[in-house]
């Protein structure tokens, strides 16, 4: 008897459909159930999480690990479930902070060559013109937004002697800036900050 995931096979290829994934039959015997089940009916098609939050993680996860071919068909597909081309670069900009920025600029030259195809272009934003000062106050809000009370602890405690010249920078280019730039709201940010981590094993 087949199991109950099997059996709603057709869903979760219209999942994969939707997605603009192939679901043309794979020559391997049994992957297409197993593709099925595991990954498209087994974690897209949980409640849990939108298809288009959903895309975010695994843009963010691609990304890290610079798997670029797999990369370039997700651009796609998180197109299709409603990401707008500047959702996704940021994605690859937040996830940047936590494997390294060279993997933006790889996965942006990606992305890129399918917004050309479909004639996808982006609106010119001028730069921030915030000042440190105001960097660090808005840096310093983001940080207790997300970690309440141990916003000033451990790293970013002021009397870290390790870290206590460095967190400085941290709090006014990582959270007052990255956190606060327009593309993803901090839900969005806080996806990609997680799947990121869970990539990198932090």
């Amino acid at each position: 008897m087949s199991c109950p995931a099997r059996r709603q096979g057709t869903a979760a290829r219209e999942i994969a459909a939707g997605l603009g994934l192939d679901t043309t039959r794979s020559p391997v015997p049994g992957l297409d159930d197993l593709m099925a089940e595991a990954v498209y009916e087994g974690i897209w098609g949980r409640p849990q999480l939108a298809l288009a939050e959903r895309a975010i993680c695994a843009l963010a996860v691609l990304s890290s690990l610079q798997r670029l071919p797999s990369l370039k068909s997700l651009v796609a597909a998180a197109l299709r479930v409603g990401l707008t081309p500047r959702n996704i670069l940021e994605v690859f900009v937040q996830a940047g902070l936590y494997a390294g920025f060279v993997t933006t600029d790889a996965s942006v030259a990606v992305a890129q060559e399918v917004f050309q195809a479909r004639g996808l272009g982006l609106v010119f934003e001028p730069q921030s013109m915030d000042s440190t000062e105001e960097l660090d106050r808005k840096g310093r809000e983001v940080m207790a937004l997300l970690h309440g009370s141990r916003a000033e602890e451990g790293y970013a405690a002021p009397g870290n002697s390790v870290t206590g010249a460095l967190y400085p920078m941290a709090i006014r280019y990582g959270y007052g800036e990255l956190w606060s730039r327009p593309g993803l709201d901090h839900r969005q940010r806080m996806l990609c900050a997680l799947a990121a981590f869970t990539r990198v094993g932090a």
